[in-house]
């Protein structure tokens, strides 16, 4: 099974992963990884081959970072072109997105299948909620109606 690593700032990762578990239970081969104001870059990283090492079976870890170009992601390609070439890496990284690469990491026997597969996901579920009004209606009705 691939194993998930979530990483961001602050606590985005466990963030993350409790709202996970919320929905689909206590999760497997999945770990957090907090980026806090007091770890260093280094410490990151060392924290981030642990959690792979945990979690290697062979299919590869895929990595979900907060944002690209930050710590998180900068470290973890890092890894995945170093000393950890099983590292898929992913940035903006959301809830819709960790709750597909779990619920789907058993079918696919590859970190970076997976990788873009919950990259085109995570797109599509990414929408602005455009408000229209009907001011040429004379109801004074304040019921919100949902289609």
């Amino acid at each position: 099974m691939i194993g998930i690593i979530v990483t961001g700032h602050g606590h985005f990762a466990t963030g993350l992963i409790n709202a996970l578990e919320l929905l689909a239970g206590a999760a497997e081969a999945l770990e957090a990884v907090d980026f806090e104001g007091s770890r260093s870059g280094e410490e990151l990283g060392e924290a981030i081959l642990a959690a792979a090492a945990k979690m290697d079976d062979g299919n590869g870890i895929l990595v979900m970072t907060d944002l690209r170009g930050g710590t998180p992601f900068n470290i973890s390609t890092q890894l995945s072109m170093g000393k950890c070439k099983n590292l898929e890496v992913v940035a903006g990284s959301n809830l819709p997105m960790l709750l597909e690469a779990y619920m789907s990491r058993s079918s696919v026997d590859n970190a970076a299948v997976l990788a873009q597969q919950i990259t085109d996901s995570g797109k599509e579920q990414i929408i602005y909620f455009e408000k229209t009004f009907d001011f040429a209606s004379d109801d004074d009705d304040d019921e919100i109606e949902l289609d």
